[in-house]
């Protein structure tokens, strides 16, 4: 789940498109899925480990130095300075409406996860399904697949029912496909890998899209910055974790990962606490706008 919820940002207030823009993003993003995985399975297959390696080392390289090359203008609307905010304030802005922190919190939760079952995916394929390392490739491409067509209509959803709904049904998909892998059968873990392939990318595109709609204009650049931290530094932990986790076989460390996601999806379809009357305006950054809609 290699993200920059910067760009995200940067392509909503653009456009003004708001989840539609995220879903196109992930779309063109993880439609390269369809090709890389297969690609470097056969590369690896071919050459060897070495140089899918030496590869997958070159790349970001590249990648960092046109980023480096990007010239942003500052936009005509925009302040000429922005107040100073700190880590603290960018962090109670998060946590202040449940609108941004429970589709934060759902993306973080399953983001996670997905790092956590990764050492998993590698057991279930060699050890339980008796195939070669580069059965992974299919499964990446399957995922990708999904993220591709899931990316298409997410802003619609989004529009229709909401960040959190979107979210929550995201969590769910991620937690079947956990599921599925379980199944000692291999057409079952690819249609499984389509699966979470639609479900990680609408928690991730949920969350972004309500930071965005959500935010004060002056606070997005930090509010957004803490939220790609929370959704994004818990995998650092949870991919060792899981690894650790494979002792005790691929299977028990889906099955946990889809018990959590579910949790947390059970946990965020719970109503919210109503608001006060005249309690604070709903934002929509990507339009410029305050529509009178409360955020819990």
């Amino acid at each position: 789940m290699r993200r920059n919820a910067v760009l995200f940002v940067a392509v909503s207030l653009l456009s003004g498109l708001g989840g539609s823009a995220n879903g196109w993003r992930s779309s063109a993003q993880e439609g390269v899925k369809l090709v890389a995985p297969l690609a470097g399975a056969g590369l690896y297959a071919w050459r060897g480990g070495h140089v899918v390696a030496v590869l997958a080392a070159v790349v970001p390289v590249l990648v960092a130095a046109l980023y480096g090359a990007l010239r942003l203008a500052r936009a005509a609307s925009a302040p000429p300075t922005a107040p100073a905010v700190g880590l603290r304030a960018g962090l109670t802005a998060l946590l202040a409406r449940r609108a941004v922190r429970v589709p934060v919190a759902l993306a973080a939760a399953s983001i996670a996860m997905s790092g956590f079952t990764t050492a998993a995916l590698y057991d279930v394929v060699v050890t339980g399904l008796g195939l070669p390392s580069t059965f992974l490739g299919v499964l990446a491409g399957a995922q990708g697949g999904g993220s591709l067509l899931a990316g298409l209509v997410v802003g619609r959803l989004v529009r229709r029912h909401g960040e959190i709904t979107v979210g929550v049904a995201g969590a769910v998909l991620f937690a079947a496909g956990c599921l599925g892998r379980c199944l000692p059968w291999w057409p079952g873990t690819v249609a499984a890998s389509v699966v979470i392939g639609v479900g990680l990318p609408w928690t991730l595109v949920a969350a972004v899209t309500a930071v965005q709609t959500y935010t004060p204009r002056e606070m997005l650049g930090r509010v957004a910055g803490t939220a790609n931290t929370v959704m994004f530094g818990p995998i650092t932990l949870a991919i060792p974790l899981g690894s650790a986790a494979v002792a005790v076989g691929g299977r028990p460390p889906l099955v946990l990962a889809a018990v959590a996601c579910l949790a947390a999806a059970l946990a965020a379809a719970r109503p919210g606490r109503q608001p006060a009357a005249g309690g604070p305006d709903r934002w929509r950054i990507s339009s410029g706008r305050e529509r009178s809609r409360s955020f819990r």
